[in-house]
């Protein structure tokens, strides 16, 4: 039964209610290795006085830096990054603060505020495309120590008449000494906090310190596995970890007594197969933040600390909020180079190790060791416990409003609720995929490439509480748009993850080459709690990329992209190896997209001969489509790198390069990389730094 959720505005209403009088308190203190500190009381209670309105300004899609300089201001120095892209079309942006009433305000013993209330309001309400970093002042006359000092969003949330507030961390950036910076994709209310502790005293190993949030990995954790990570197509790692997460944080105000592991398994409590409730809810959660998780991929700068910071950020986060705290870990090598990266969560900290949950390992309480003065040891991921297929050597704290407000989750959460669950025929679309069709009754879609790597989808979307116009689909985390013709028709040409050998026939997961094809179907973005969903596999046959460029940008266009080969010929459209057309080499372009927003690939075949040498990958601005004038464009280029293991492949982290053409002809150079790839053997650096 769905608990009816009224929907949360805690990004648009005032977050300077005062609520203490409704929540109760109590006081947390240090305590030793024996007793856990377990952080803030259920409820967080700041109490503030009136909002200082301080400044109002636009932004629009090609980015800014609004910045606060009045000296007679505690926002002094106050400035918003917006990346360009983050916002699709003007935005007003509204900065003020408050006075925090410390005597009627509750907070952990030895805790104390050293900023104002930041109060950021978007007008109209959006949620950012790409991370937006805010730096704001702190006073140093407040700081009596300075090892532990965190960025919190304060989030006031209701369901039906109650109503709950909580401190969440926010993802750290780097920092100047009297700021602090922190990355965001939606604005709400922040404030600075002190836990007045020496790091040394809390995280060297004979410190004897411990922090227990009280997640239980066989209570509060999916008992499903998760189908993948970022390191091969298909894993929900962010969705079932940022859910977690939440669920565990907000499950008291939602007077749900079971915890997540408990939740959708057809009670049967030896089921370890997917379930269809929860594959939904978690691949809901992963859609809605696939594109800010690859973006975070790309913008590795909004994670760098060093291990020292790293380690204090999740100790203090779990101690002043009792929540687990969402964790991006990514590989660093020897050599230099980084590898891919996955998401867990820190569940408590005890002299030198912290406790993990990671959802490739459901119902395993996992560990990593820290050392103070060093660095973290490695961890081991996989499709088991005593998998190691994939390790990580660095660490970043991530917060959840870098992903979600409370209202996304929550309505995931309803949805989970209903029975059946996401069922409503009221609500709810059908997507009805005719092409390619499951021939032989595996649960799969076959496609046989062998002319390029890539299909196209056929199909309808039609029913709900509206005949829908729009859909975002999702093919091993590539986004496109649909526009949904007459009677709700689609096609769209996509890439497909092939492999030389048909696929396994098991439960998708780290090991396999099947490609997940997703449908949300939606009208403004991804997380409308009517929208509809569909998963499929498609299993392709065919050639398989060991690495690829992939191209897409802002407006209906004809962009082109390009590569020049070592031999000093081009590939693209009019180019050598266009759709592989008596193709004898790699890389080749697989389709040119008129006029759209890509994406357009290129990919470098295994099955094919590649010359070693330097690639060097252009754009071109080659028609203005039906446009009266030439409109500026941006656009992307994202270049993905890997090798084979034991025949798998494997990608190192993607690299992201943006840019802007402004007028018909304009070709601009926006990278070069050179063949042979990446080496099979990579070992991890032992002294990697978060940065």
């Amino acid at each position: 039964m769905s608990l009816g959720f009224l929907r949360s505005r805690h990004r648009k209403a005032s977050l300077l209610l005062c609520i203490g009088a409704l929540l109760a308190s109590v006081d947390c203190t240090i305590k030793n290795a024996d007793t856990p500190d377990s952080g803030v009381p259920a409820d967080a209670v700041v109490v503030t006085k009136p909002t200082v309105s301080v400044k109002t300004e636009s932004v629009d899609s090609t980015g800014k830096v609004v910045t606060v300089a009045d000296p007679a201001s505690p926002l002094n120095g106050l400035t918003i990054t917006f990346p360009q892209g983050a916002v699709a079309s003007p935005v007003d942006i509204s900065i003020g603060y408050a006075d925090i009433d410390l005597a009627n305000s509750k907070f952990p013993s030895e805790t104390a505020p050293v900023t104002k209330l930041l109060v950021l309001k978007a007008t109209p309400q959006v949620e950012f495309s790409r991370p937006v970093i805010v730096k704001i002042p702190y006073d140093a006359s407040l700081v009596k120590i300075g090892d532990f000092i965190n960025v919190y969003e304060y989030v006031n949330a209701t369901v039906g008449g109650a109503s709950a507030s909580k401190l969440e961390a926010a993802t750290p950036a780097p920092s100047v000494p009297g700021s602090l910076s922190f990355a965001v994709r939606h604005f709400s209310g922040f404030l600075g906090l002190e836990w007045a502790r020496r790091a040394v005293d809390i995280l060297q190993t004979s410190a004897d310190f411990n922090v227990d949030t009280g997640f239980s990995v066989t209570k509060d954790g999916w008992f499903i596995a998760n189908r993948g990570s970022i390191l091969n197509p298909g894993g929900d790692c962010i969705g079932m970890s940022s859910f977690a997460k939440w669920f565990f944080t907000w499950k008291g105000l939602l007077s749900d007594t079971k915890g997540l592991y408990d939740k959708y398994r057809l009670g049967d409590p030896n089921r370890w197969q997917d379930d269809s409730c929860a594959i939904e809810a978690a691949s809901r959660m992963q859609l809605g933040e696939s594109a800010i998780w690859t973006r975070s991929a790309a913008d590795m700068n909004v994670l760098g600390k060093n291990s020292l910071d790293t380690a204090k950020a999740i100790v203090q986060a779990m101690r002043d909020t009792g929540q687990p705290q969402i964790l991006y870990v990514t590989q660093k090598y020897a050599d230099g180079t980084s590898g891919g990266a996955h998401a867990i969560l820190a569940t408590g900290y005890r002299n030198g190790v912290f406790t993990l949950y990671d959802p490739n390992v459901p119902g395993t309480s996992r560990s990593v060791n820290y050392t103070y003065g060093a660095s973290w040891g490695i961890y081991a991921s996989g499709t088991s416990a005593t998998s190691s297929r994939f390790q990580y050597n660095m660490f970043g704290l991530i917060g959840p409003s870098l992903f979600h407000g409370f209202d996304d989750a929550a309505n995931i959460y309803t949805l989970a609720e209903r029975t059946p669950c996401f069922k409503d025929v009221s609500l709810f679309p059908t997507v009805n995929l005719t092409a390619p069709t499951d021939t032989n009754a595996d649960g799969k879609y076959e496609v046989e490439s062998t002319t390029q790597v890539g299909t196209t989808l056929k199909g309808t979307i039609t029913g709900g509480s509206k005949q829908p116009t729009h859909a975002v689909l999702y093919v091993n985390a590539t986004k496109f748009d649909l526009v949904l013709g007459a009677g709700g028709s689609f096609t769209q040409k996509v890439p497909l993850f092939c492999a030389t050998t048909a696929s396994t026939a098991n439960t998708i997961n780290l090991e396999n080459k099947d490609n997940i094809v997703e449908f949300l179907v939606t009208e403004a973005n991804e997380w409308e709690n009517y929208a509809g969903y569909a998963r499929y596999i498609v299993s392709c046959t065919g050639p398989t990329p060991l690495a690829k460029v992939t191209l897409t940008w802002s407006t209906p266009l004809d962009i082109d992209l390009h590569a020049g080969t070592p031999d000093g010929q081009d590939v693209g459209y009019r180019g050598i190896n266009y759709q592989r057309q008596s193709v004898q080499t790699a890389p080749y372009l697989d389709y040119d997209d008129i006029p759209g927003t890509g994406p357009e690939h290129l990919f470098f075949d295994s099955t094919l001969p590649i010359q070693e040498g330097t690639y060097s990958v252009r754009v071109n601005y080659f028609s203005k489509g039906s446009n009266t004038t030439a409109p500026t464009v941006g656009y992307t280029v994202k270049v993905e790198l890997g090798f084979l293991l034991d025949g798998v492949p494997k990608y190192e982290t993607p690299q992201y390069f943006s840019g802007t053409l402004s007028s018909v002809g304009e070709t601009q150079s926006v990278t070069s990389f050179a063949y042979p790839l990446a080496a099979q053997d990579k070992v991890l650096s032992p002294g990697a730094q978060d940065k």
